[in-house]
């Protein structure tokens, strides 16, 4: 990996040259920030003086402060990596966990994977698997109020600054979060979000989440994940806006 990333840029490492600590001159000015990078949508768990980068990797740098974002476990930037090659090379088939309004959304997200070449999805009933205890990439496919009772969700959603999901509902409204916690705007009826967490470095199996205030905010977000991908390359994660806007997260502008 570092060997690579010098081939396209003047570097300057530390802690025995396996640790980046400028690019290109961007770094290292002050305590408190530094350069992460991500294989496959994953956040990478060792230095890059130690990961081996393969054929068909995508990898992401970015330069931020840990006291707005320690981790960000995971994002949708580099989809479909992360149910393609994953974090090791070659990932698991992926289980797409569905709520009942949203059986027709989790067939689409597992004919879009498997045209992508990832092994074919499991697809399992909400309250039948678990969000927290994963062993594939796992894809939450759902509308809020559907969910919006799941403790474990409800608890990534709270510990934002650590789960990188910079987003909340409230009631029949979808808010994107700035990198501060603060409110972006807010979105009511057909509005989506699609964003991705982990548990940590490293982690091979992500938990990606697509949600809608309703079904048709659902449907909006599905259709952007399944026909318009561009739009998530170099995303930490989106909303799309009833009137079919999609919004990065974090968000940088207001209401």
């Amino acid at each position: 990996m570092l060997a690579l990333l010098g081939r396209q840029a003047q570097l300057e490492t530390a802690y025995g040259g396996g640790f980046v600590t400028k690019i290109d001159g961007l770094g290292g000015g002050r305590p408190g920030e530094d350069w992460f990078y991500w294989v496959n949508g994953i956040l990478a768990g060792v230095g890059a003086g130690d990961f081996p980068a393969r054929p068909g990797d995508v990898i992401w740098w970015d330069f931020h402060p840990w006291n707005r974002t320690a981790f960000l476990p995971a994002v949708v930037g580099a989809y479909p990596e992360p149910f393609v090659r994953g974090y090791t090379g070659k990932a698991p088939a992926a289980r797409i966990i569905y709520s009942a309004q949203a059986a027709e959304e989790a067939q689409a997200a597992a004919k879009a994977l498997a045209a992508a070449g990832a092994p074919a999805p499991e697809l399992a009933p909400y309250g039948d698997a678990s969000l927290m205890k994963r062993a594939a990439p796992t894809l939450l496919v759902a509308t809020w109020p559907e969910v919006s009772g799941d403790k474990d969700l409800a608890g990534l959603l709270k510990n934002w600054r650590r789960t990188g999901l910079y987003f909340k509902f409230d009631g029949a409204g979808l808010s994107p979060l700035r990198a501060d916690g603060s409110e972006g705007g807010r979105y009511g009826p057909g509005a989506g979000v699609i964003a991705a967490t982990g548990s940590g470095p490293g982690d091979v199996s992500p938990l990606w989440l697509v949600l809608g205030t309703d079904a048709a905010g659902l449907n909006r977000a599905m259709a952007l994940l399944t026909q318009r991908p561009g739009h998530l390359a170099r995303r930490v994660g989106v909303v799309v806006a009833p009137t079919g806007e999609v919004i990065p997260l974090p968000a940088v502008k207001g209401p």
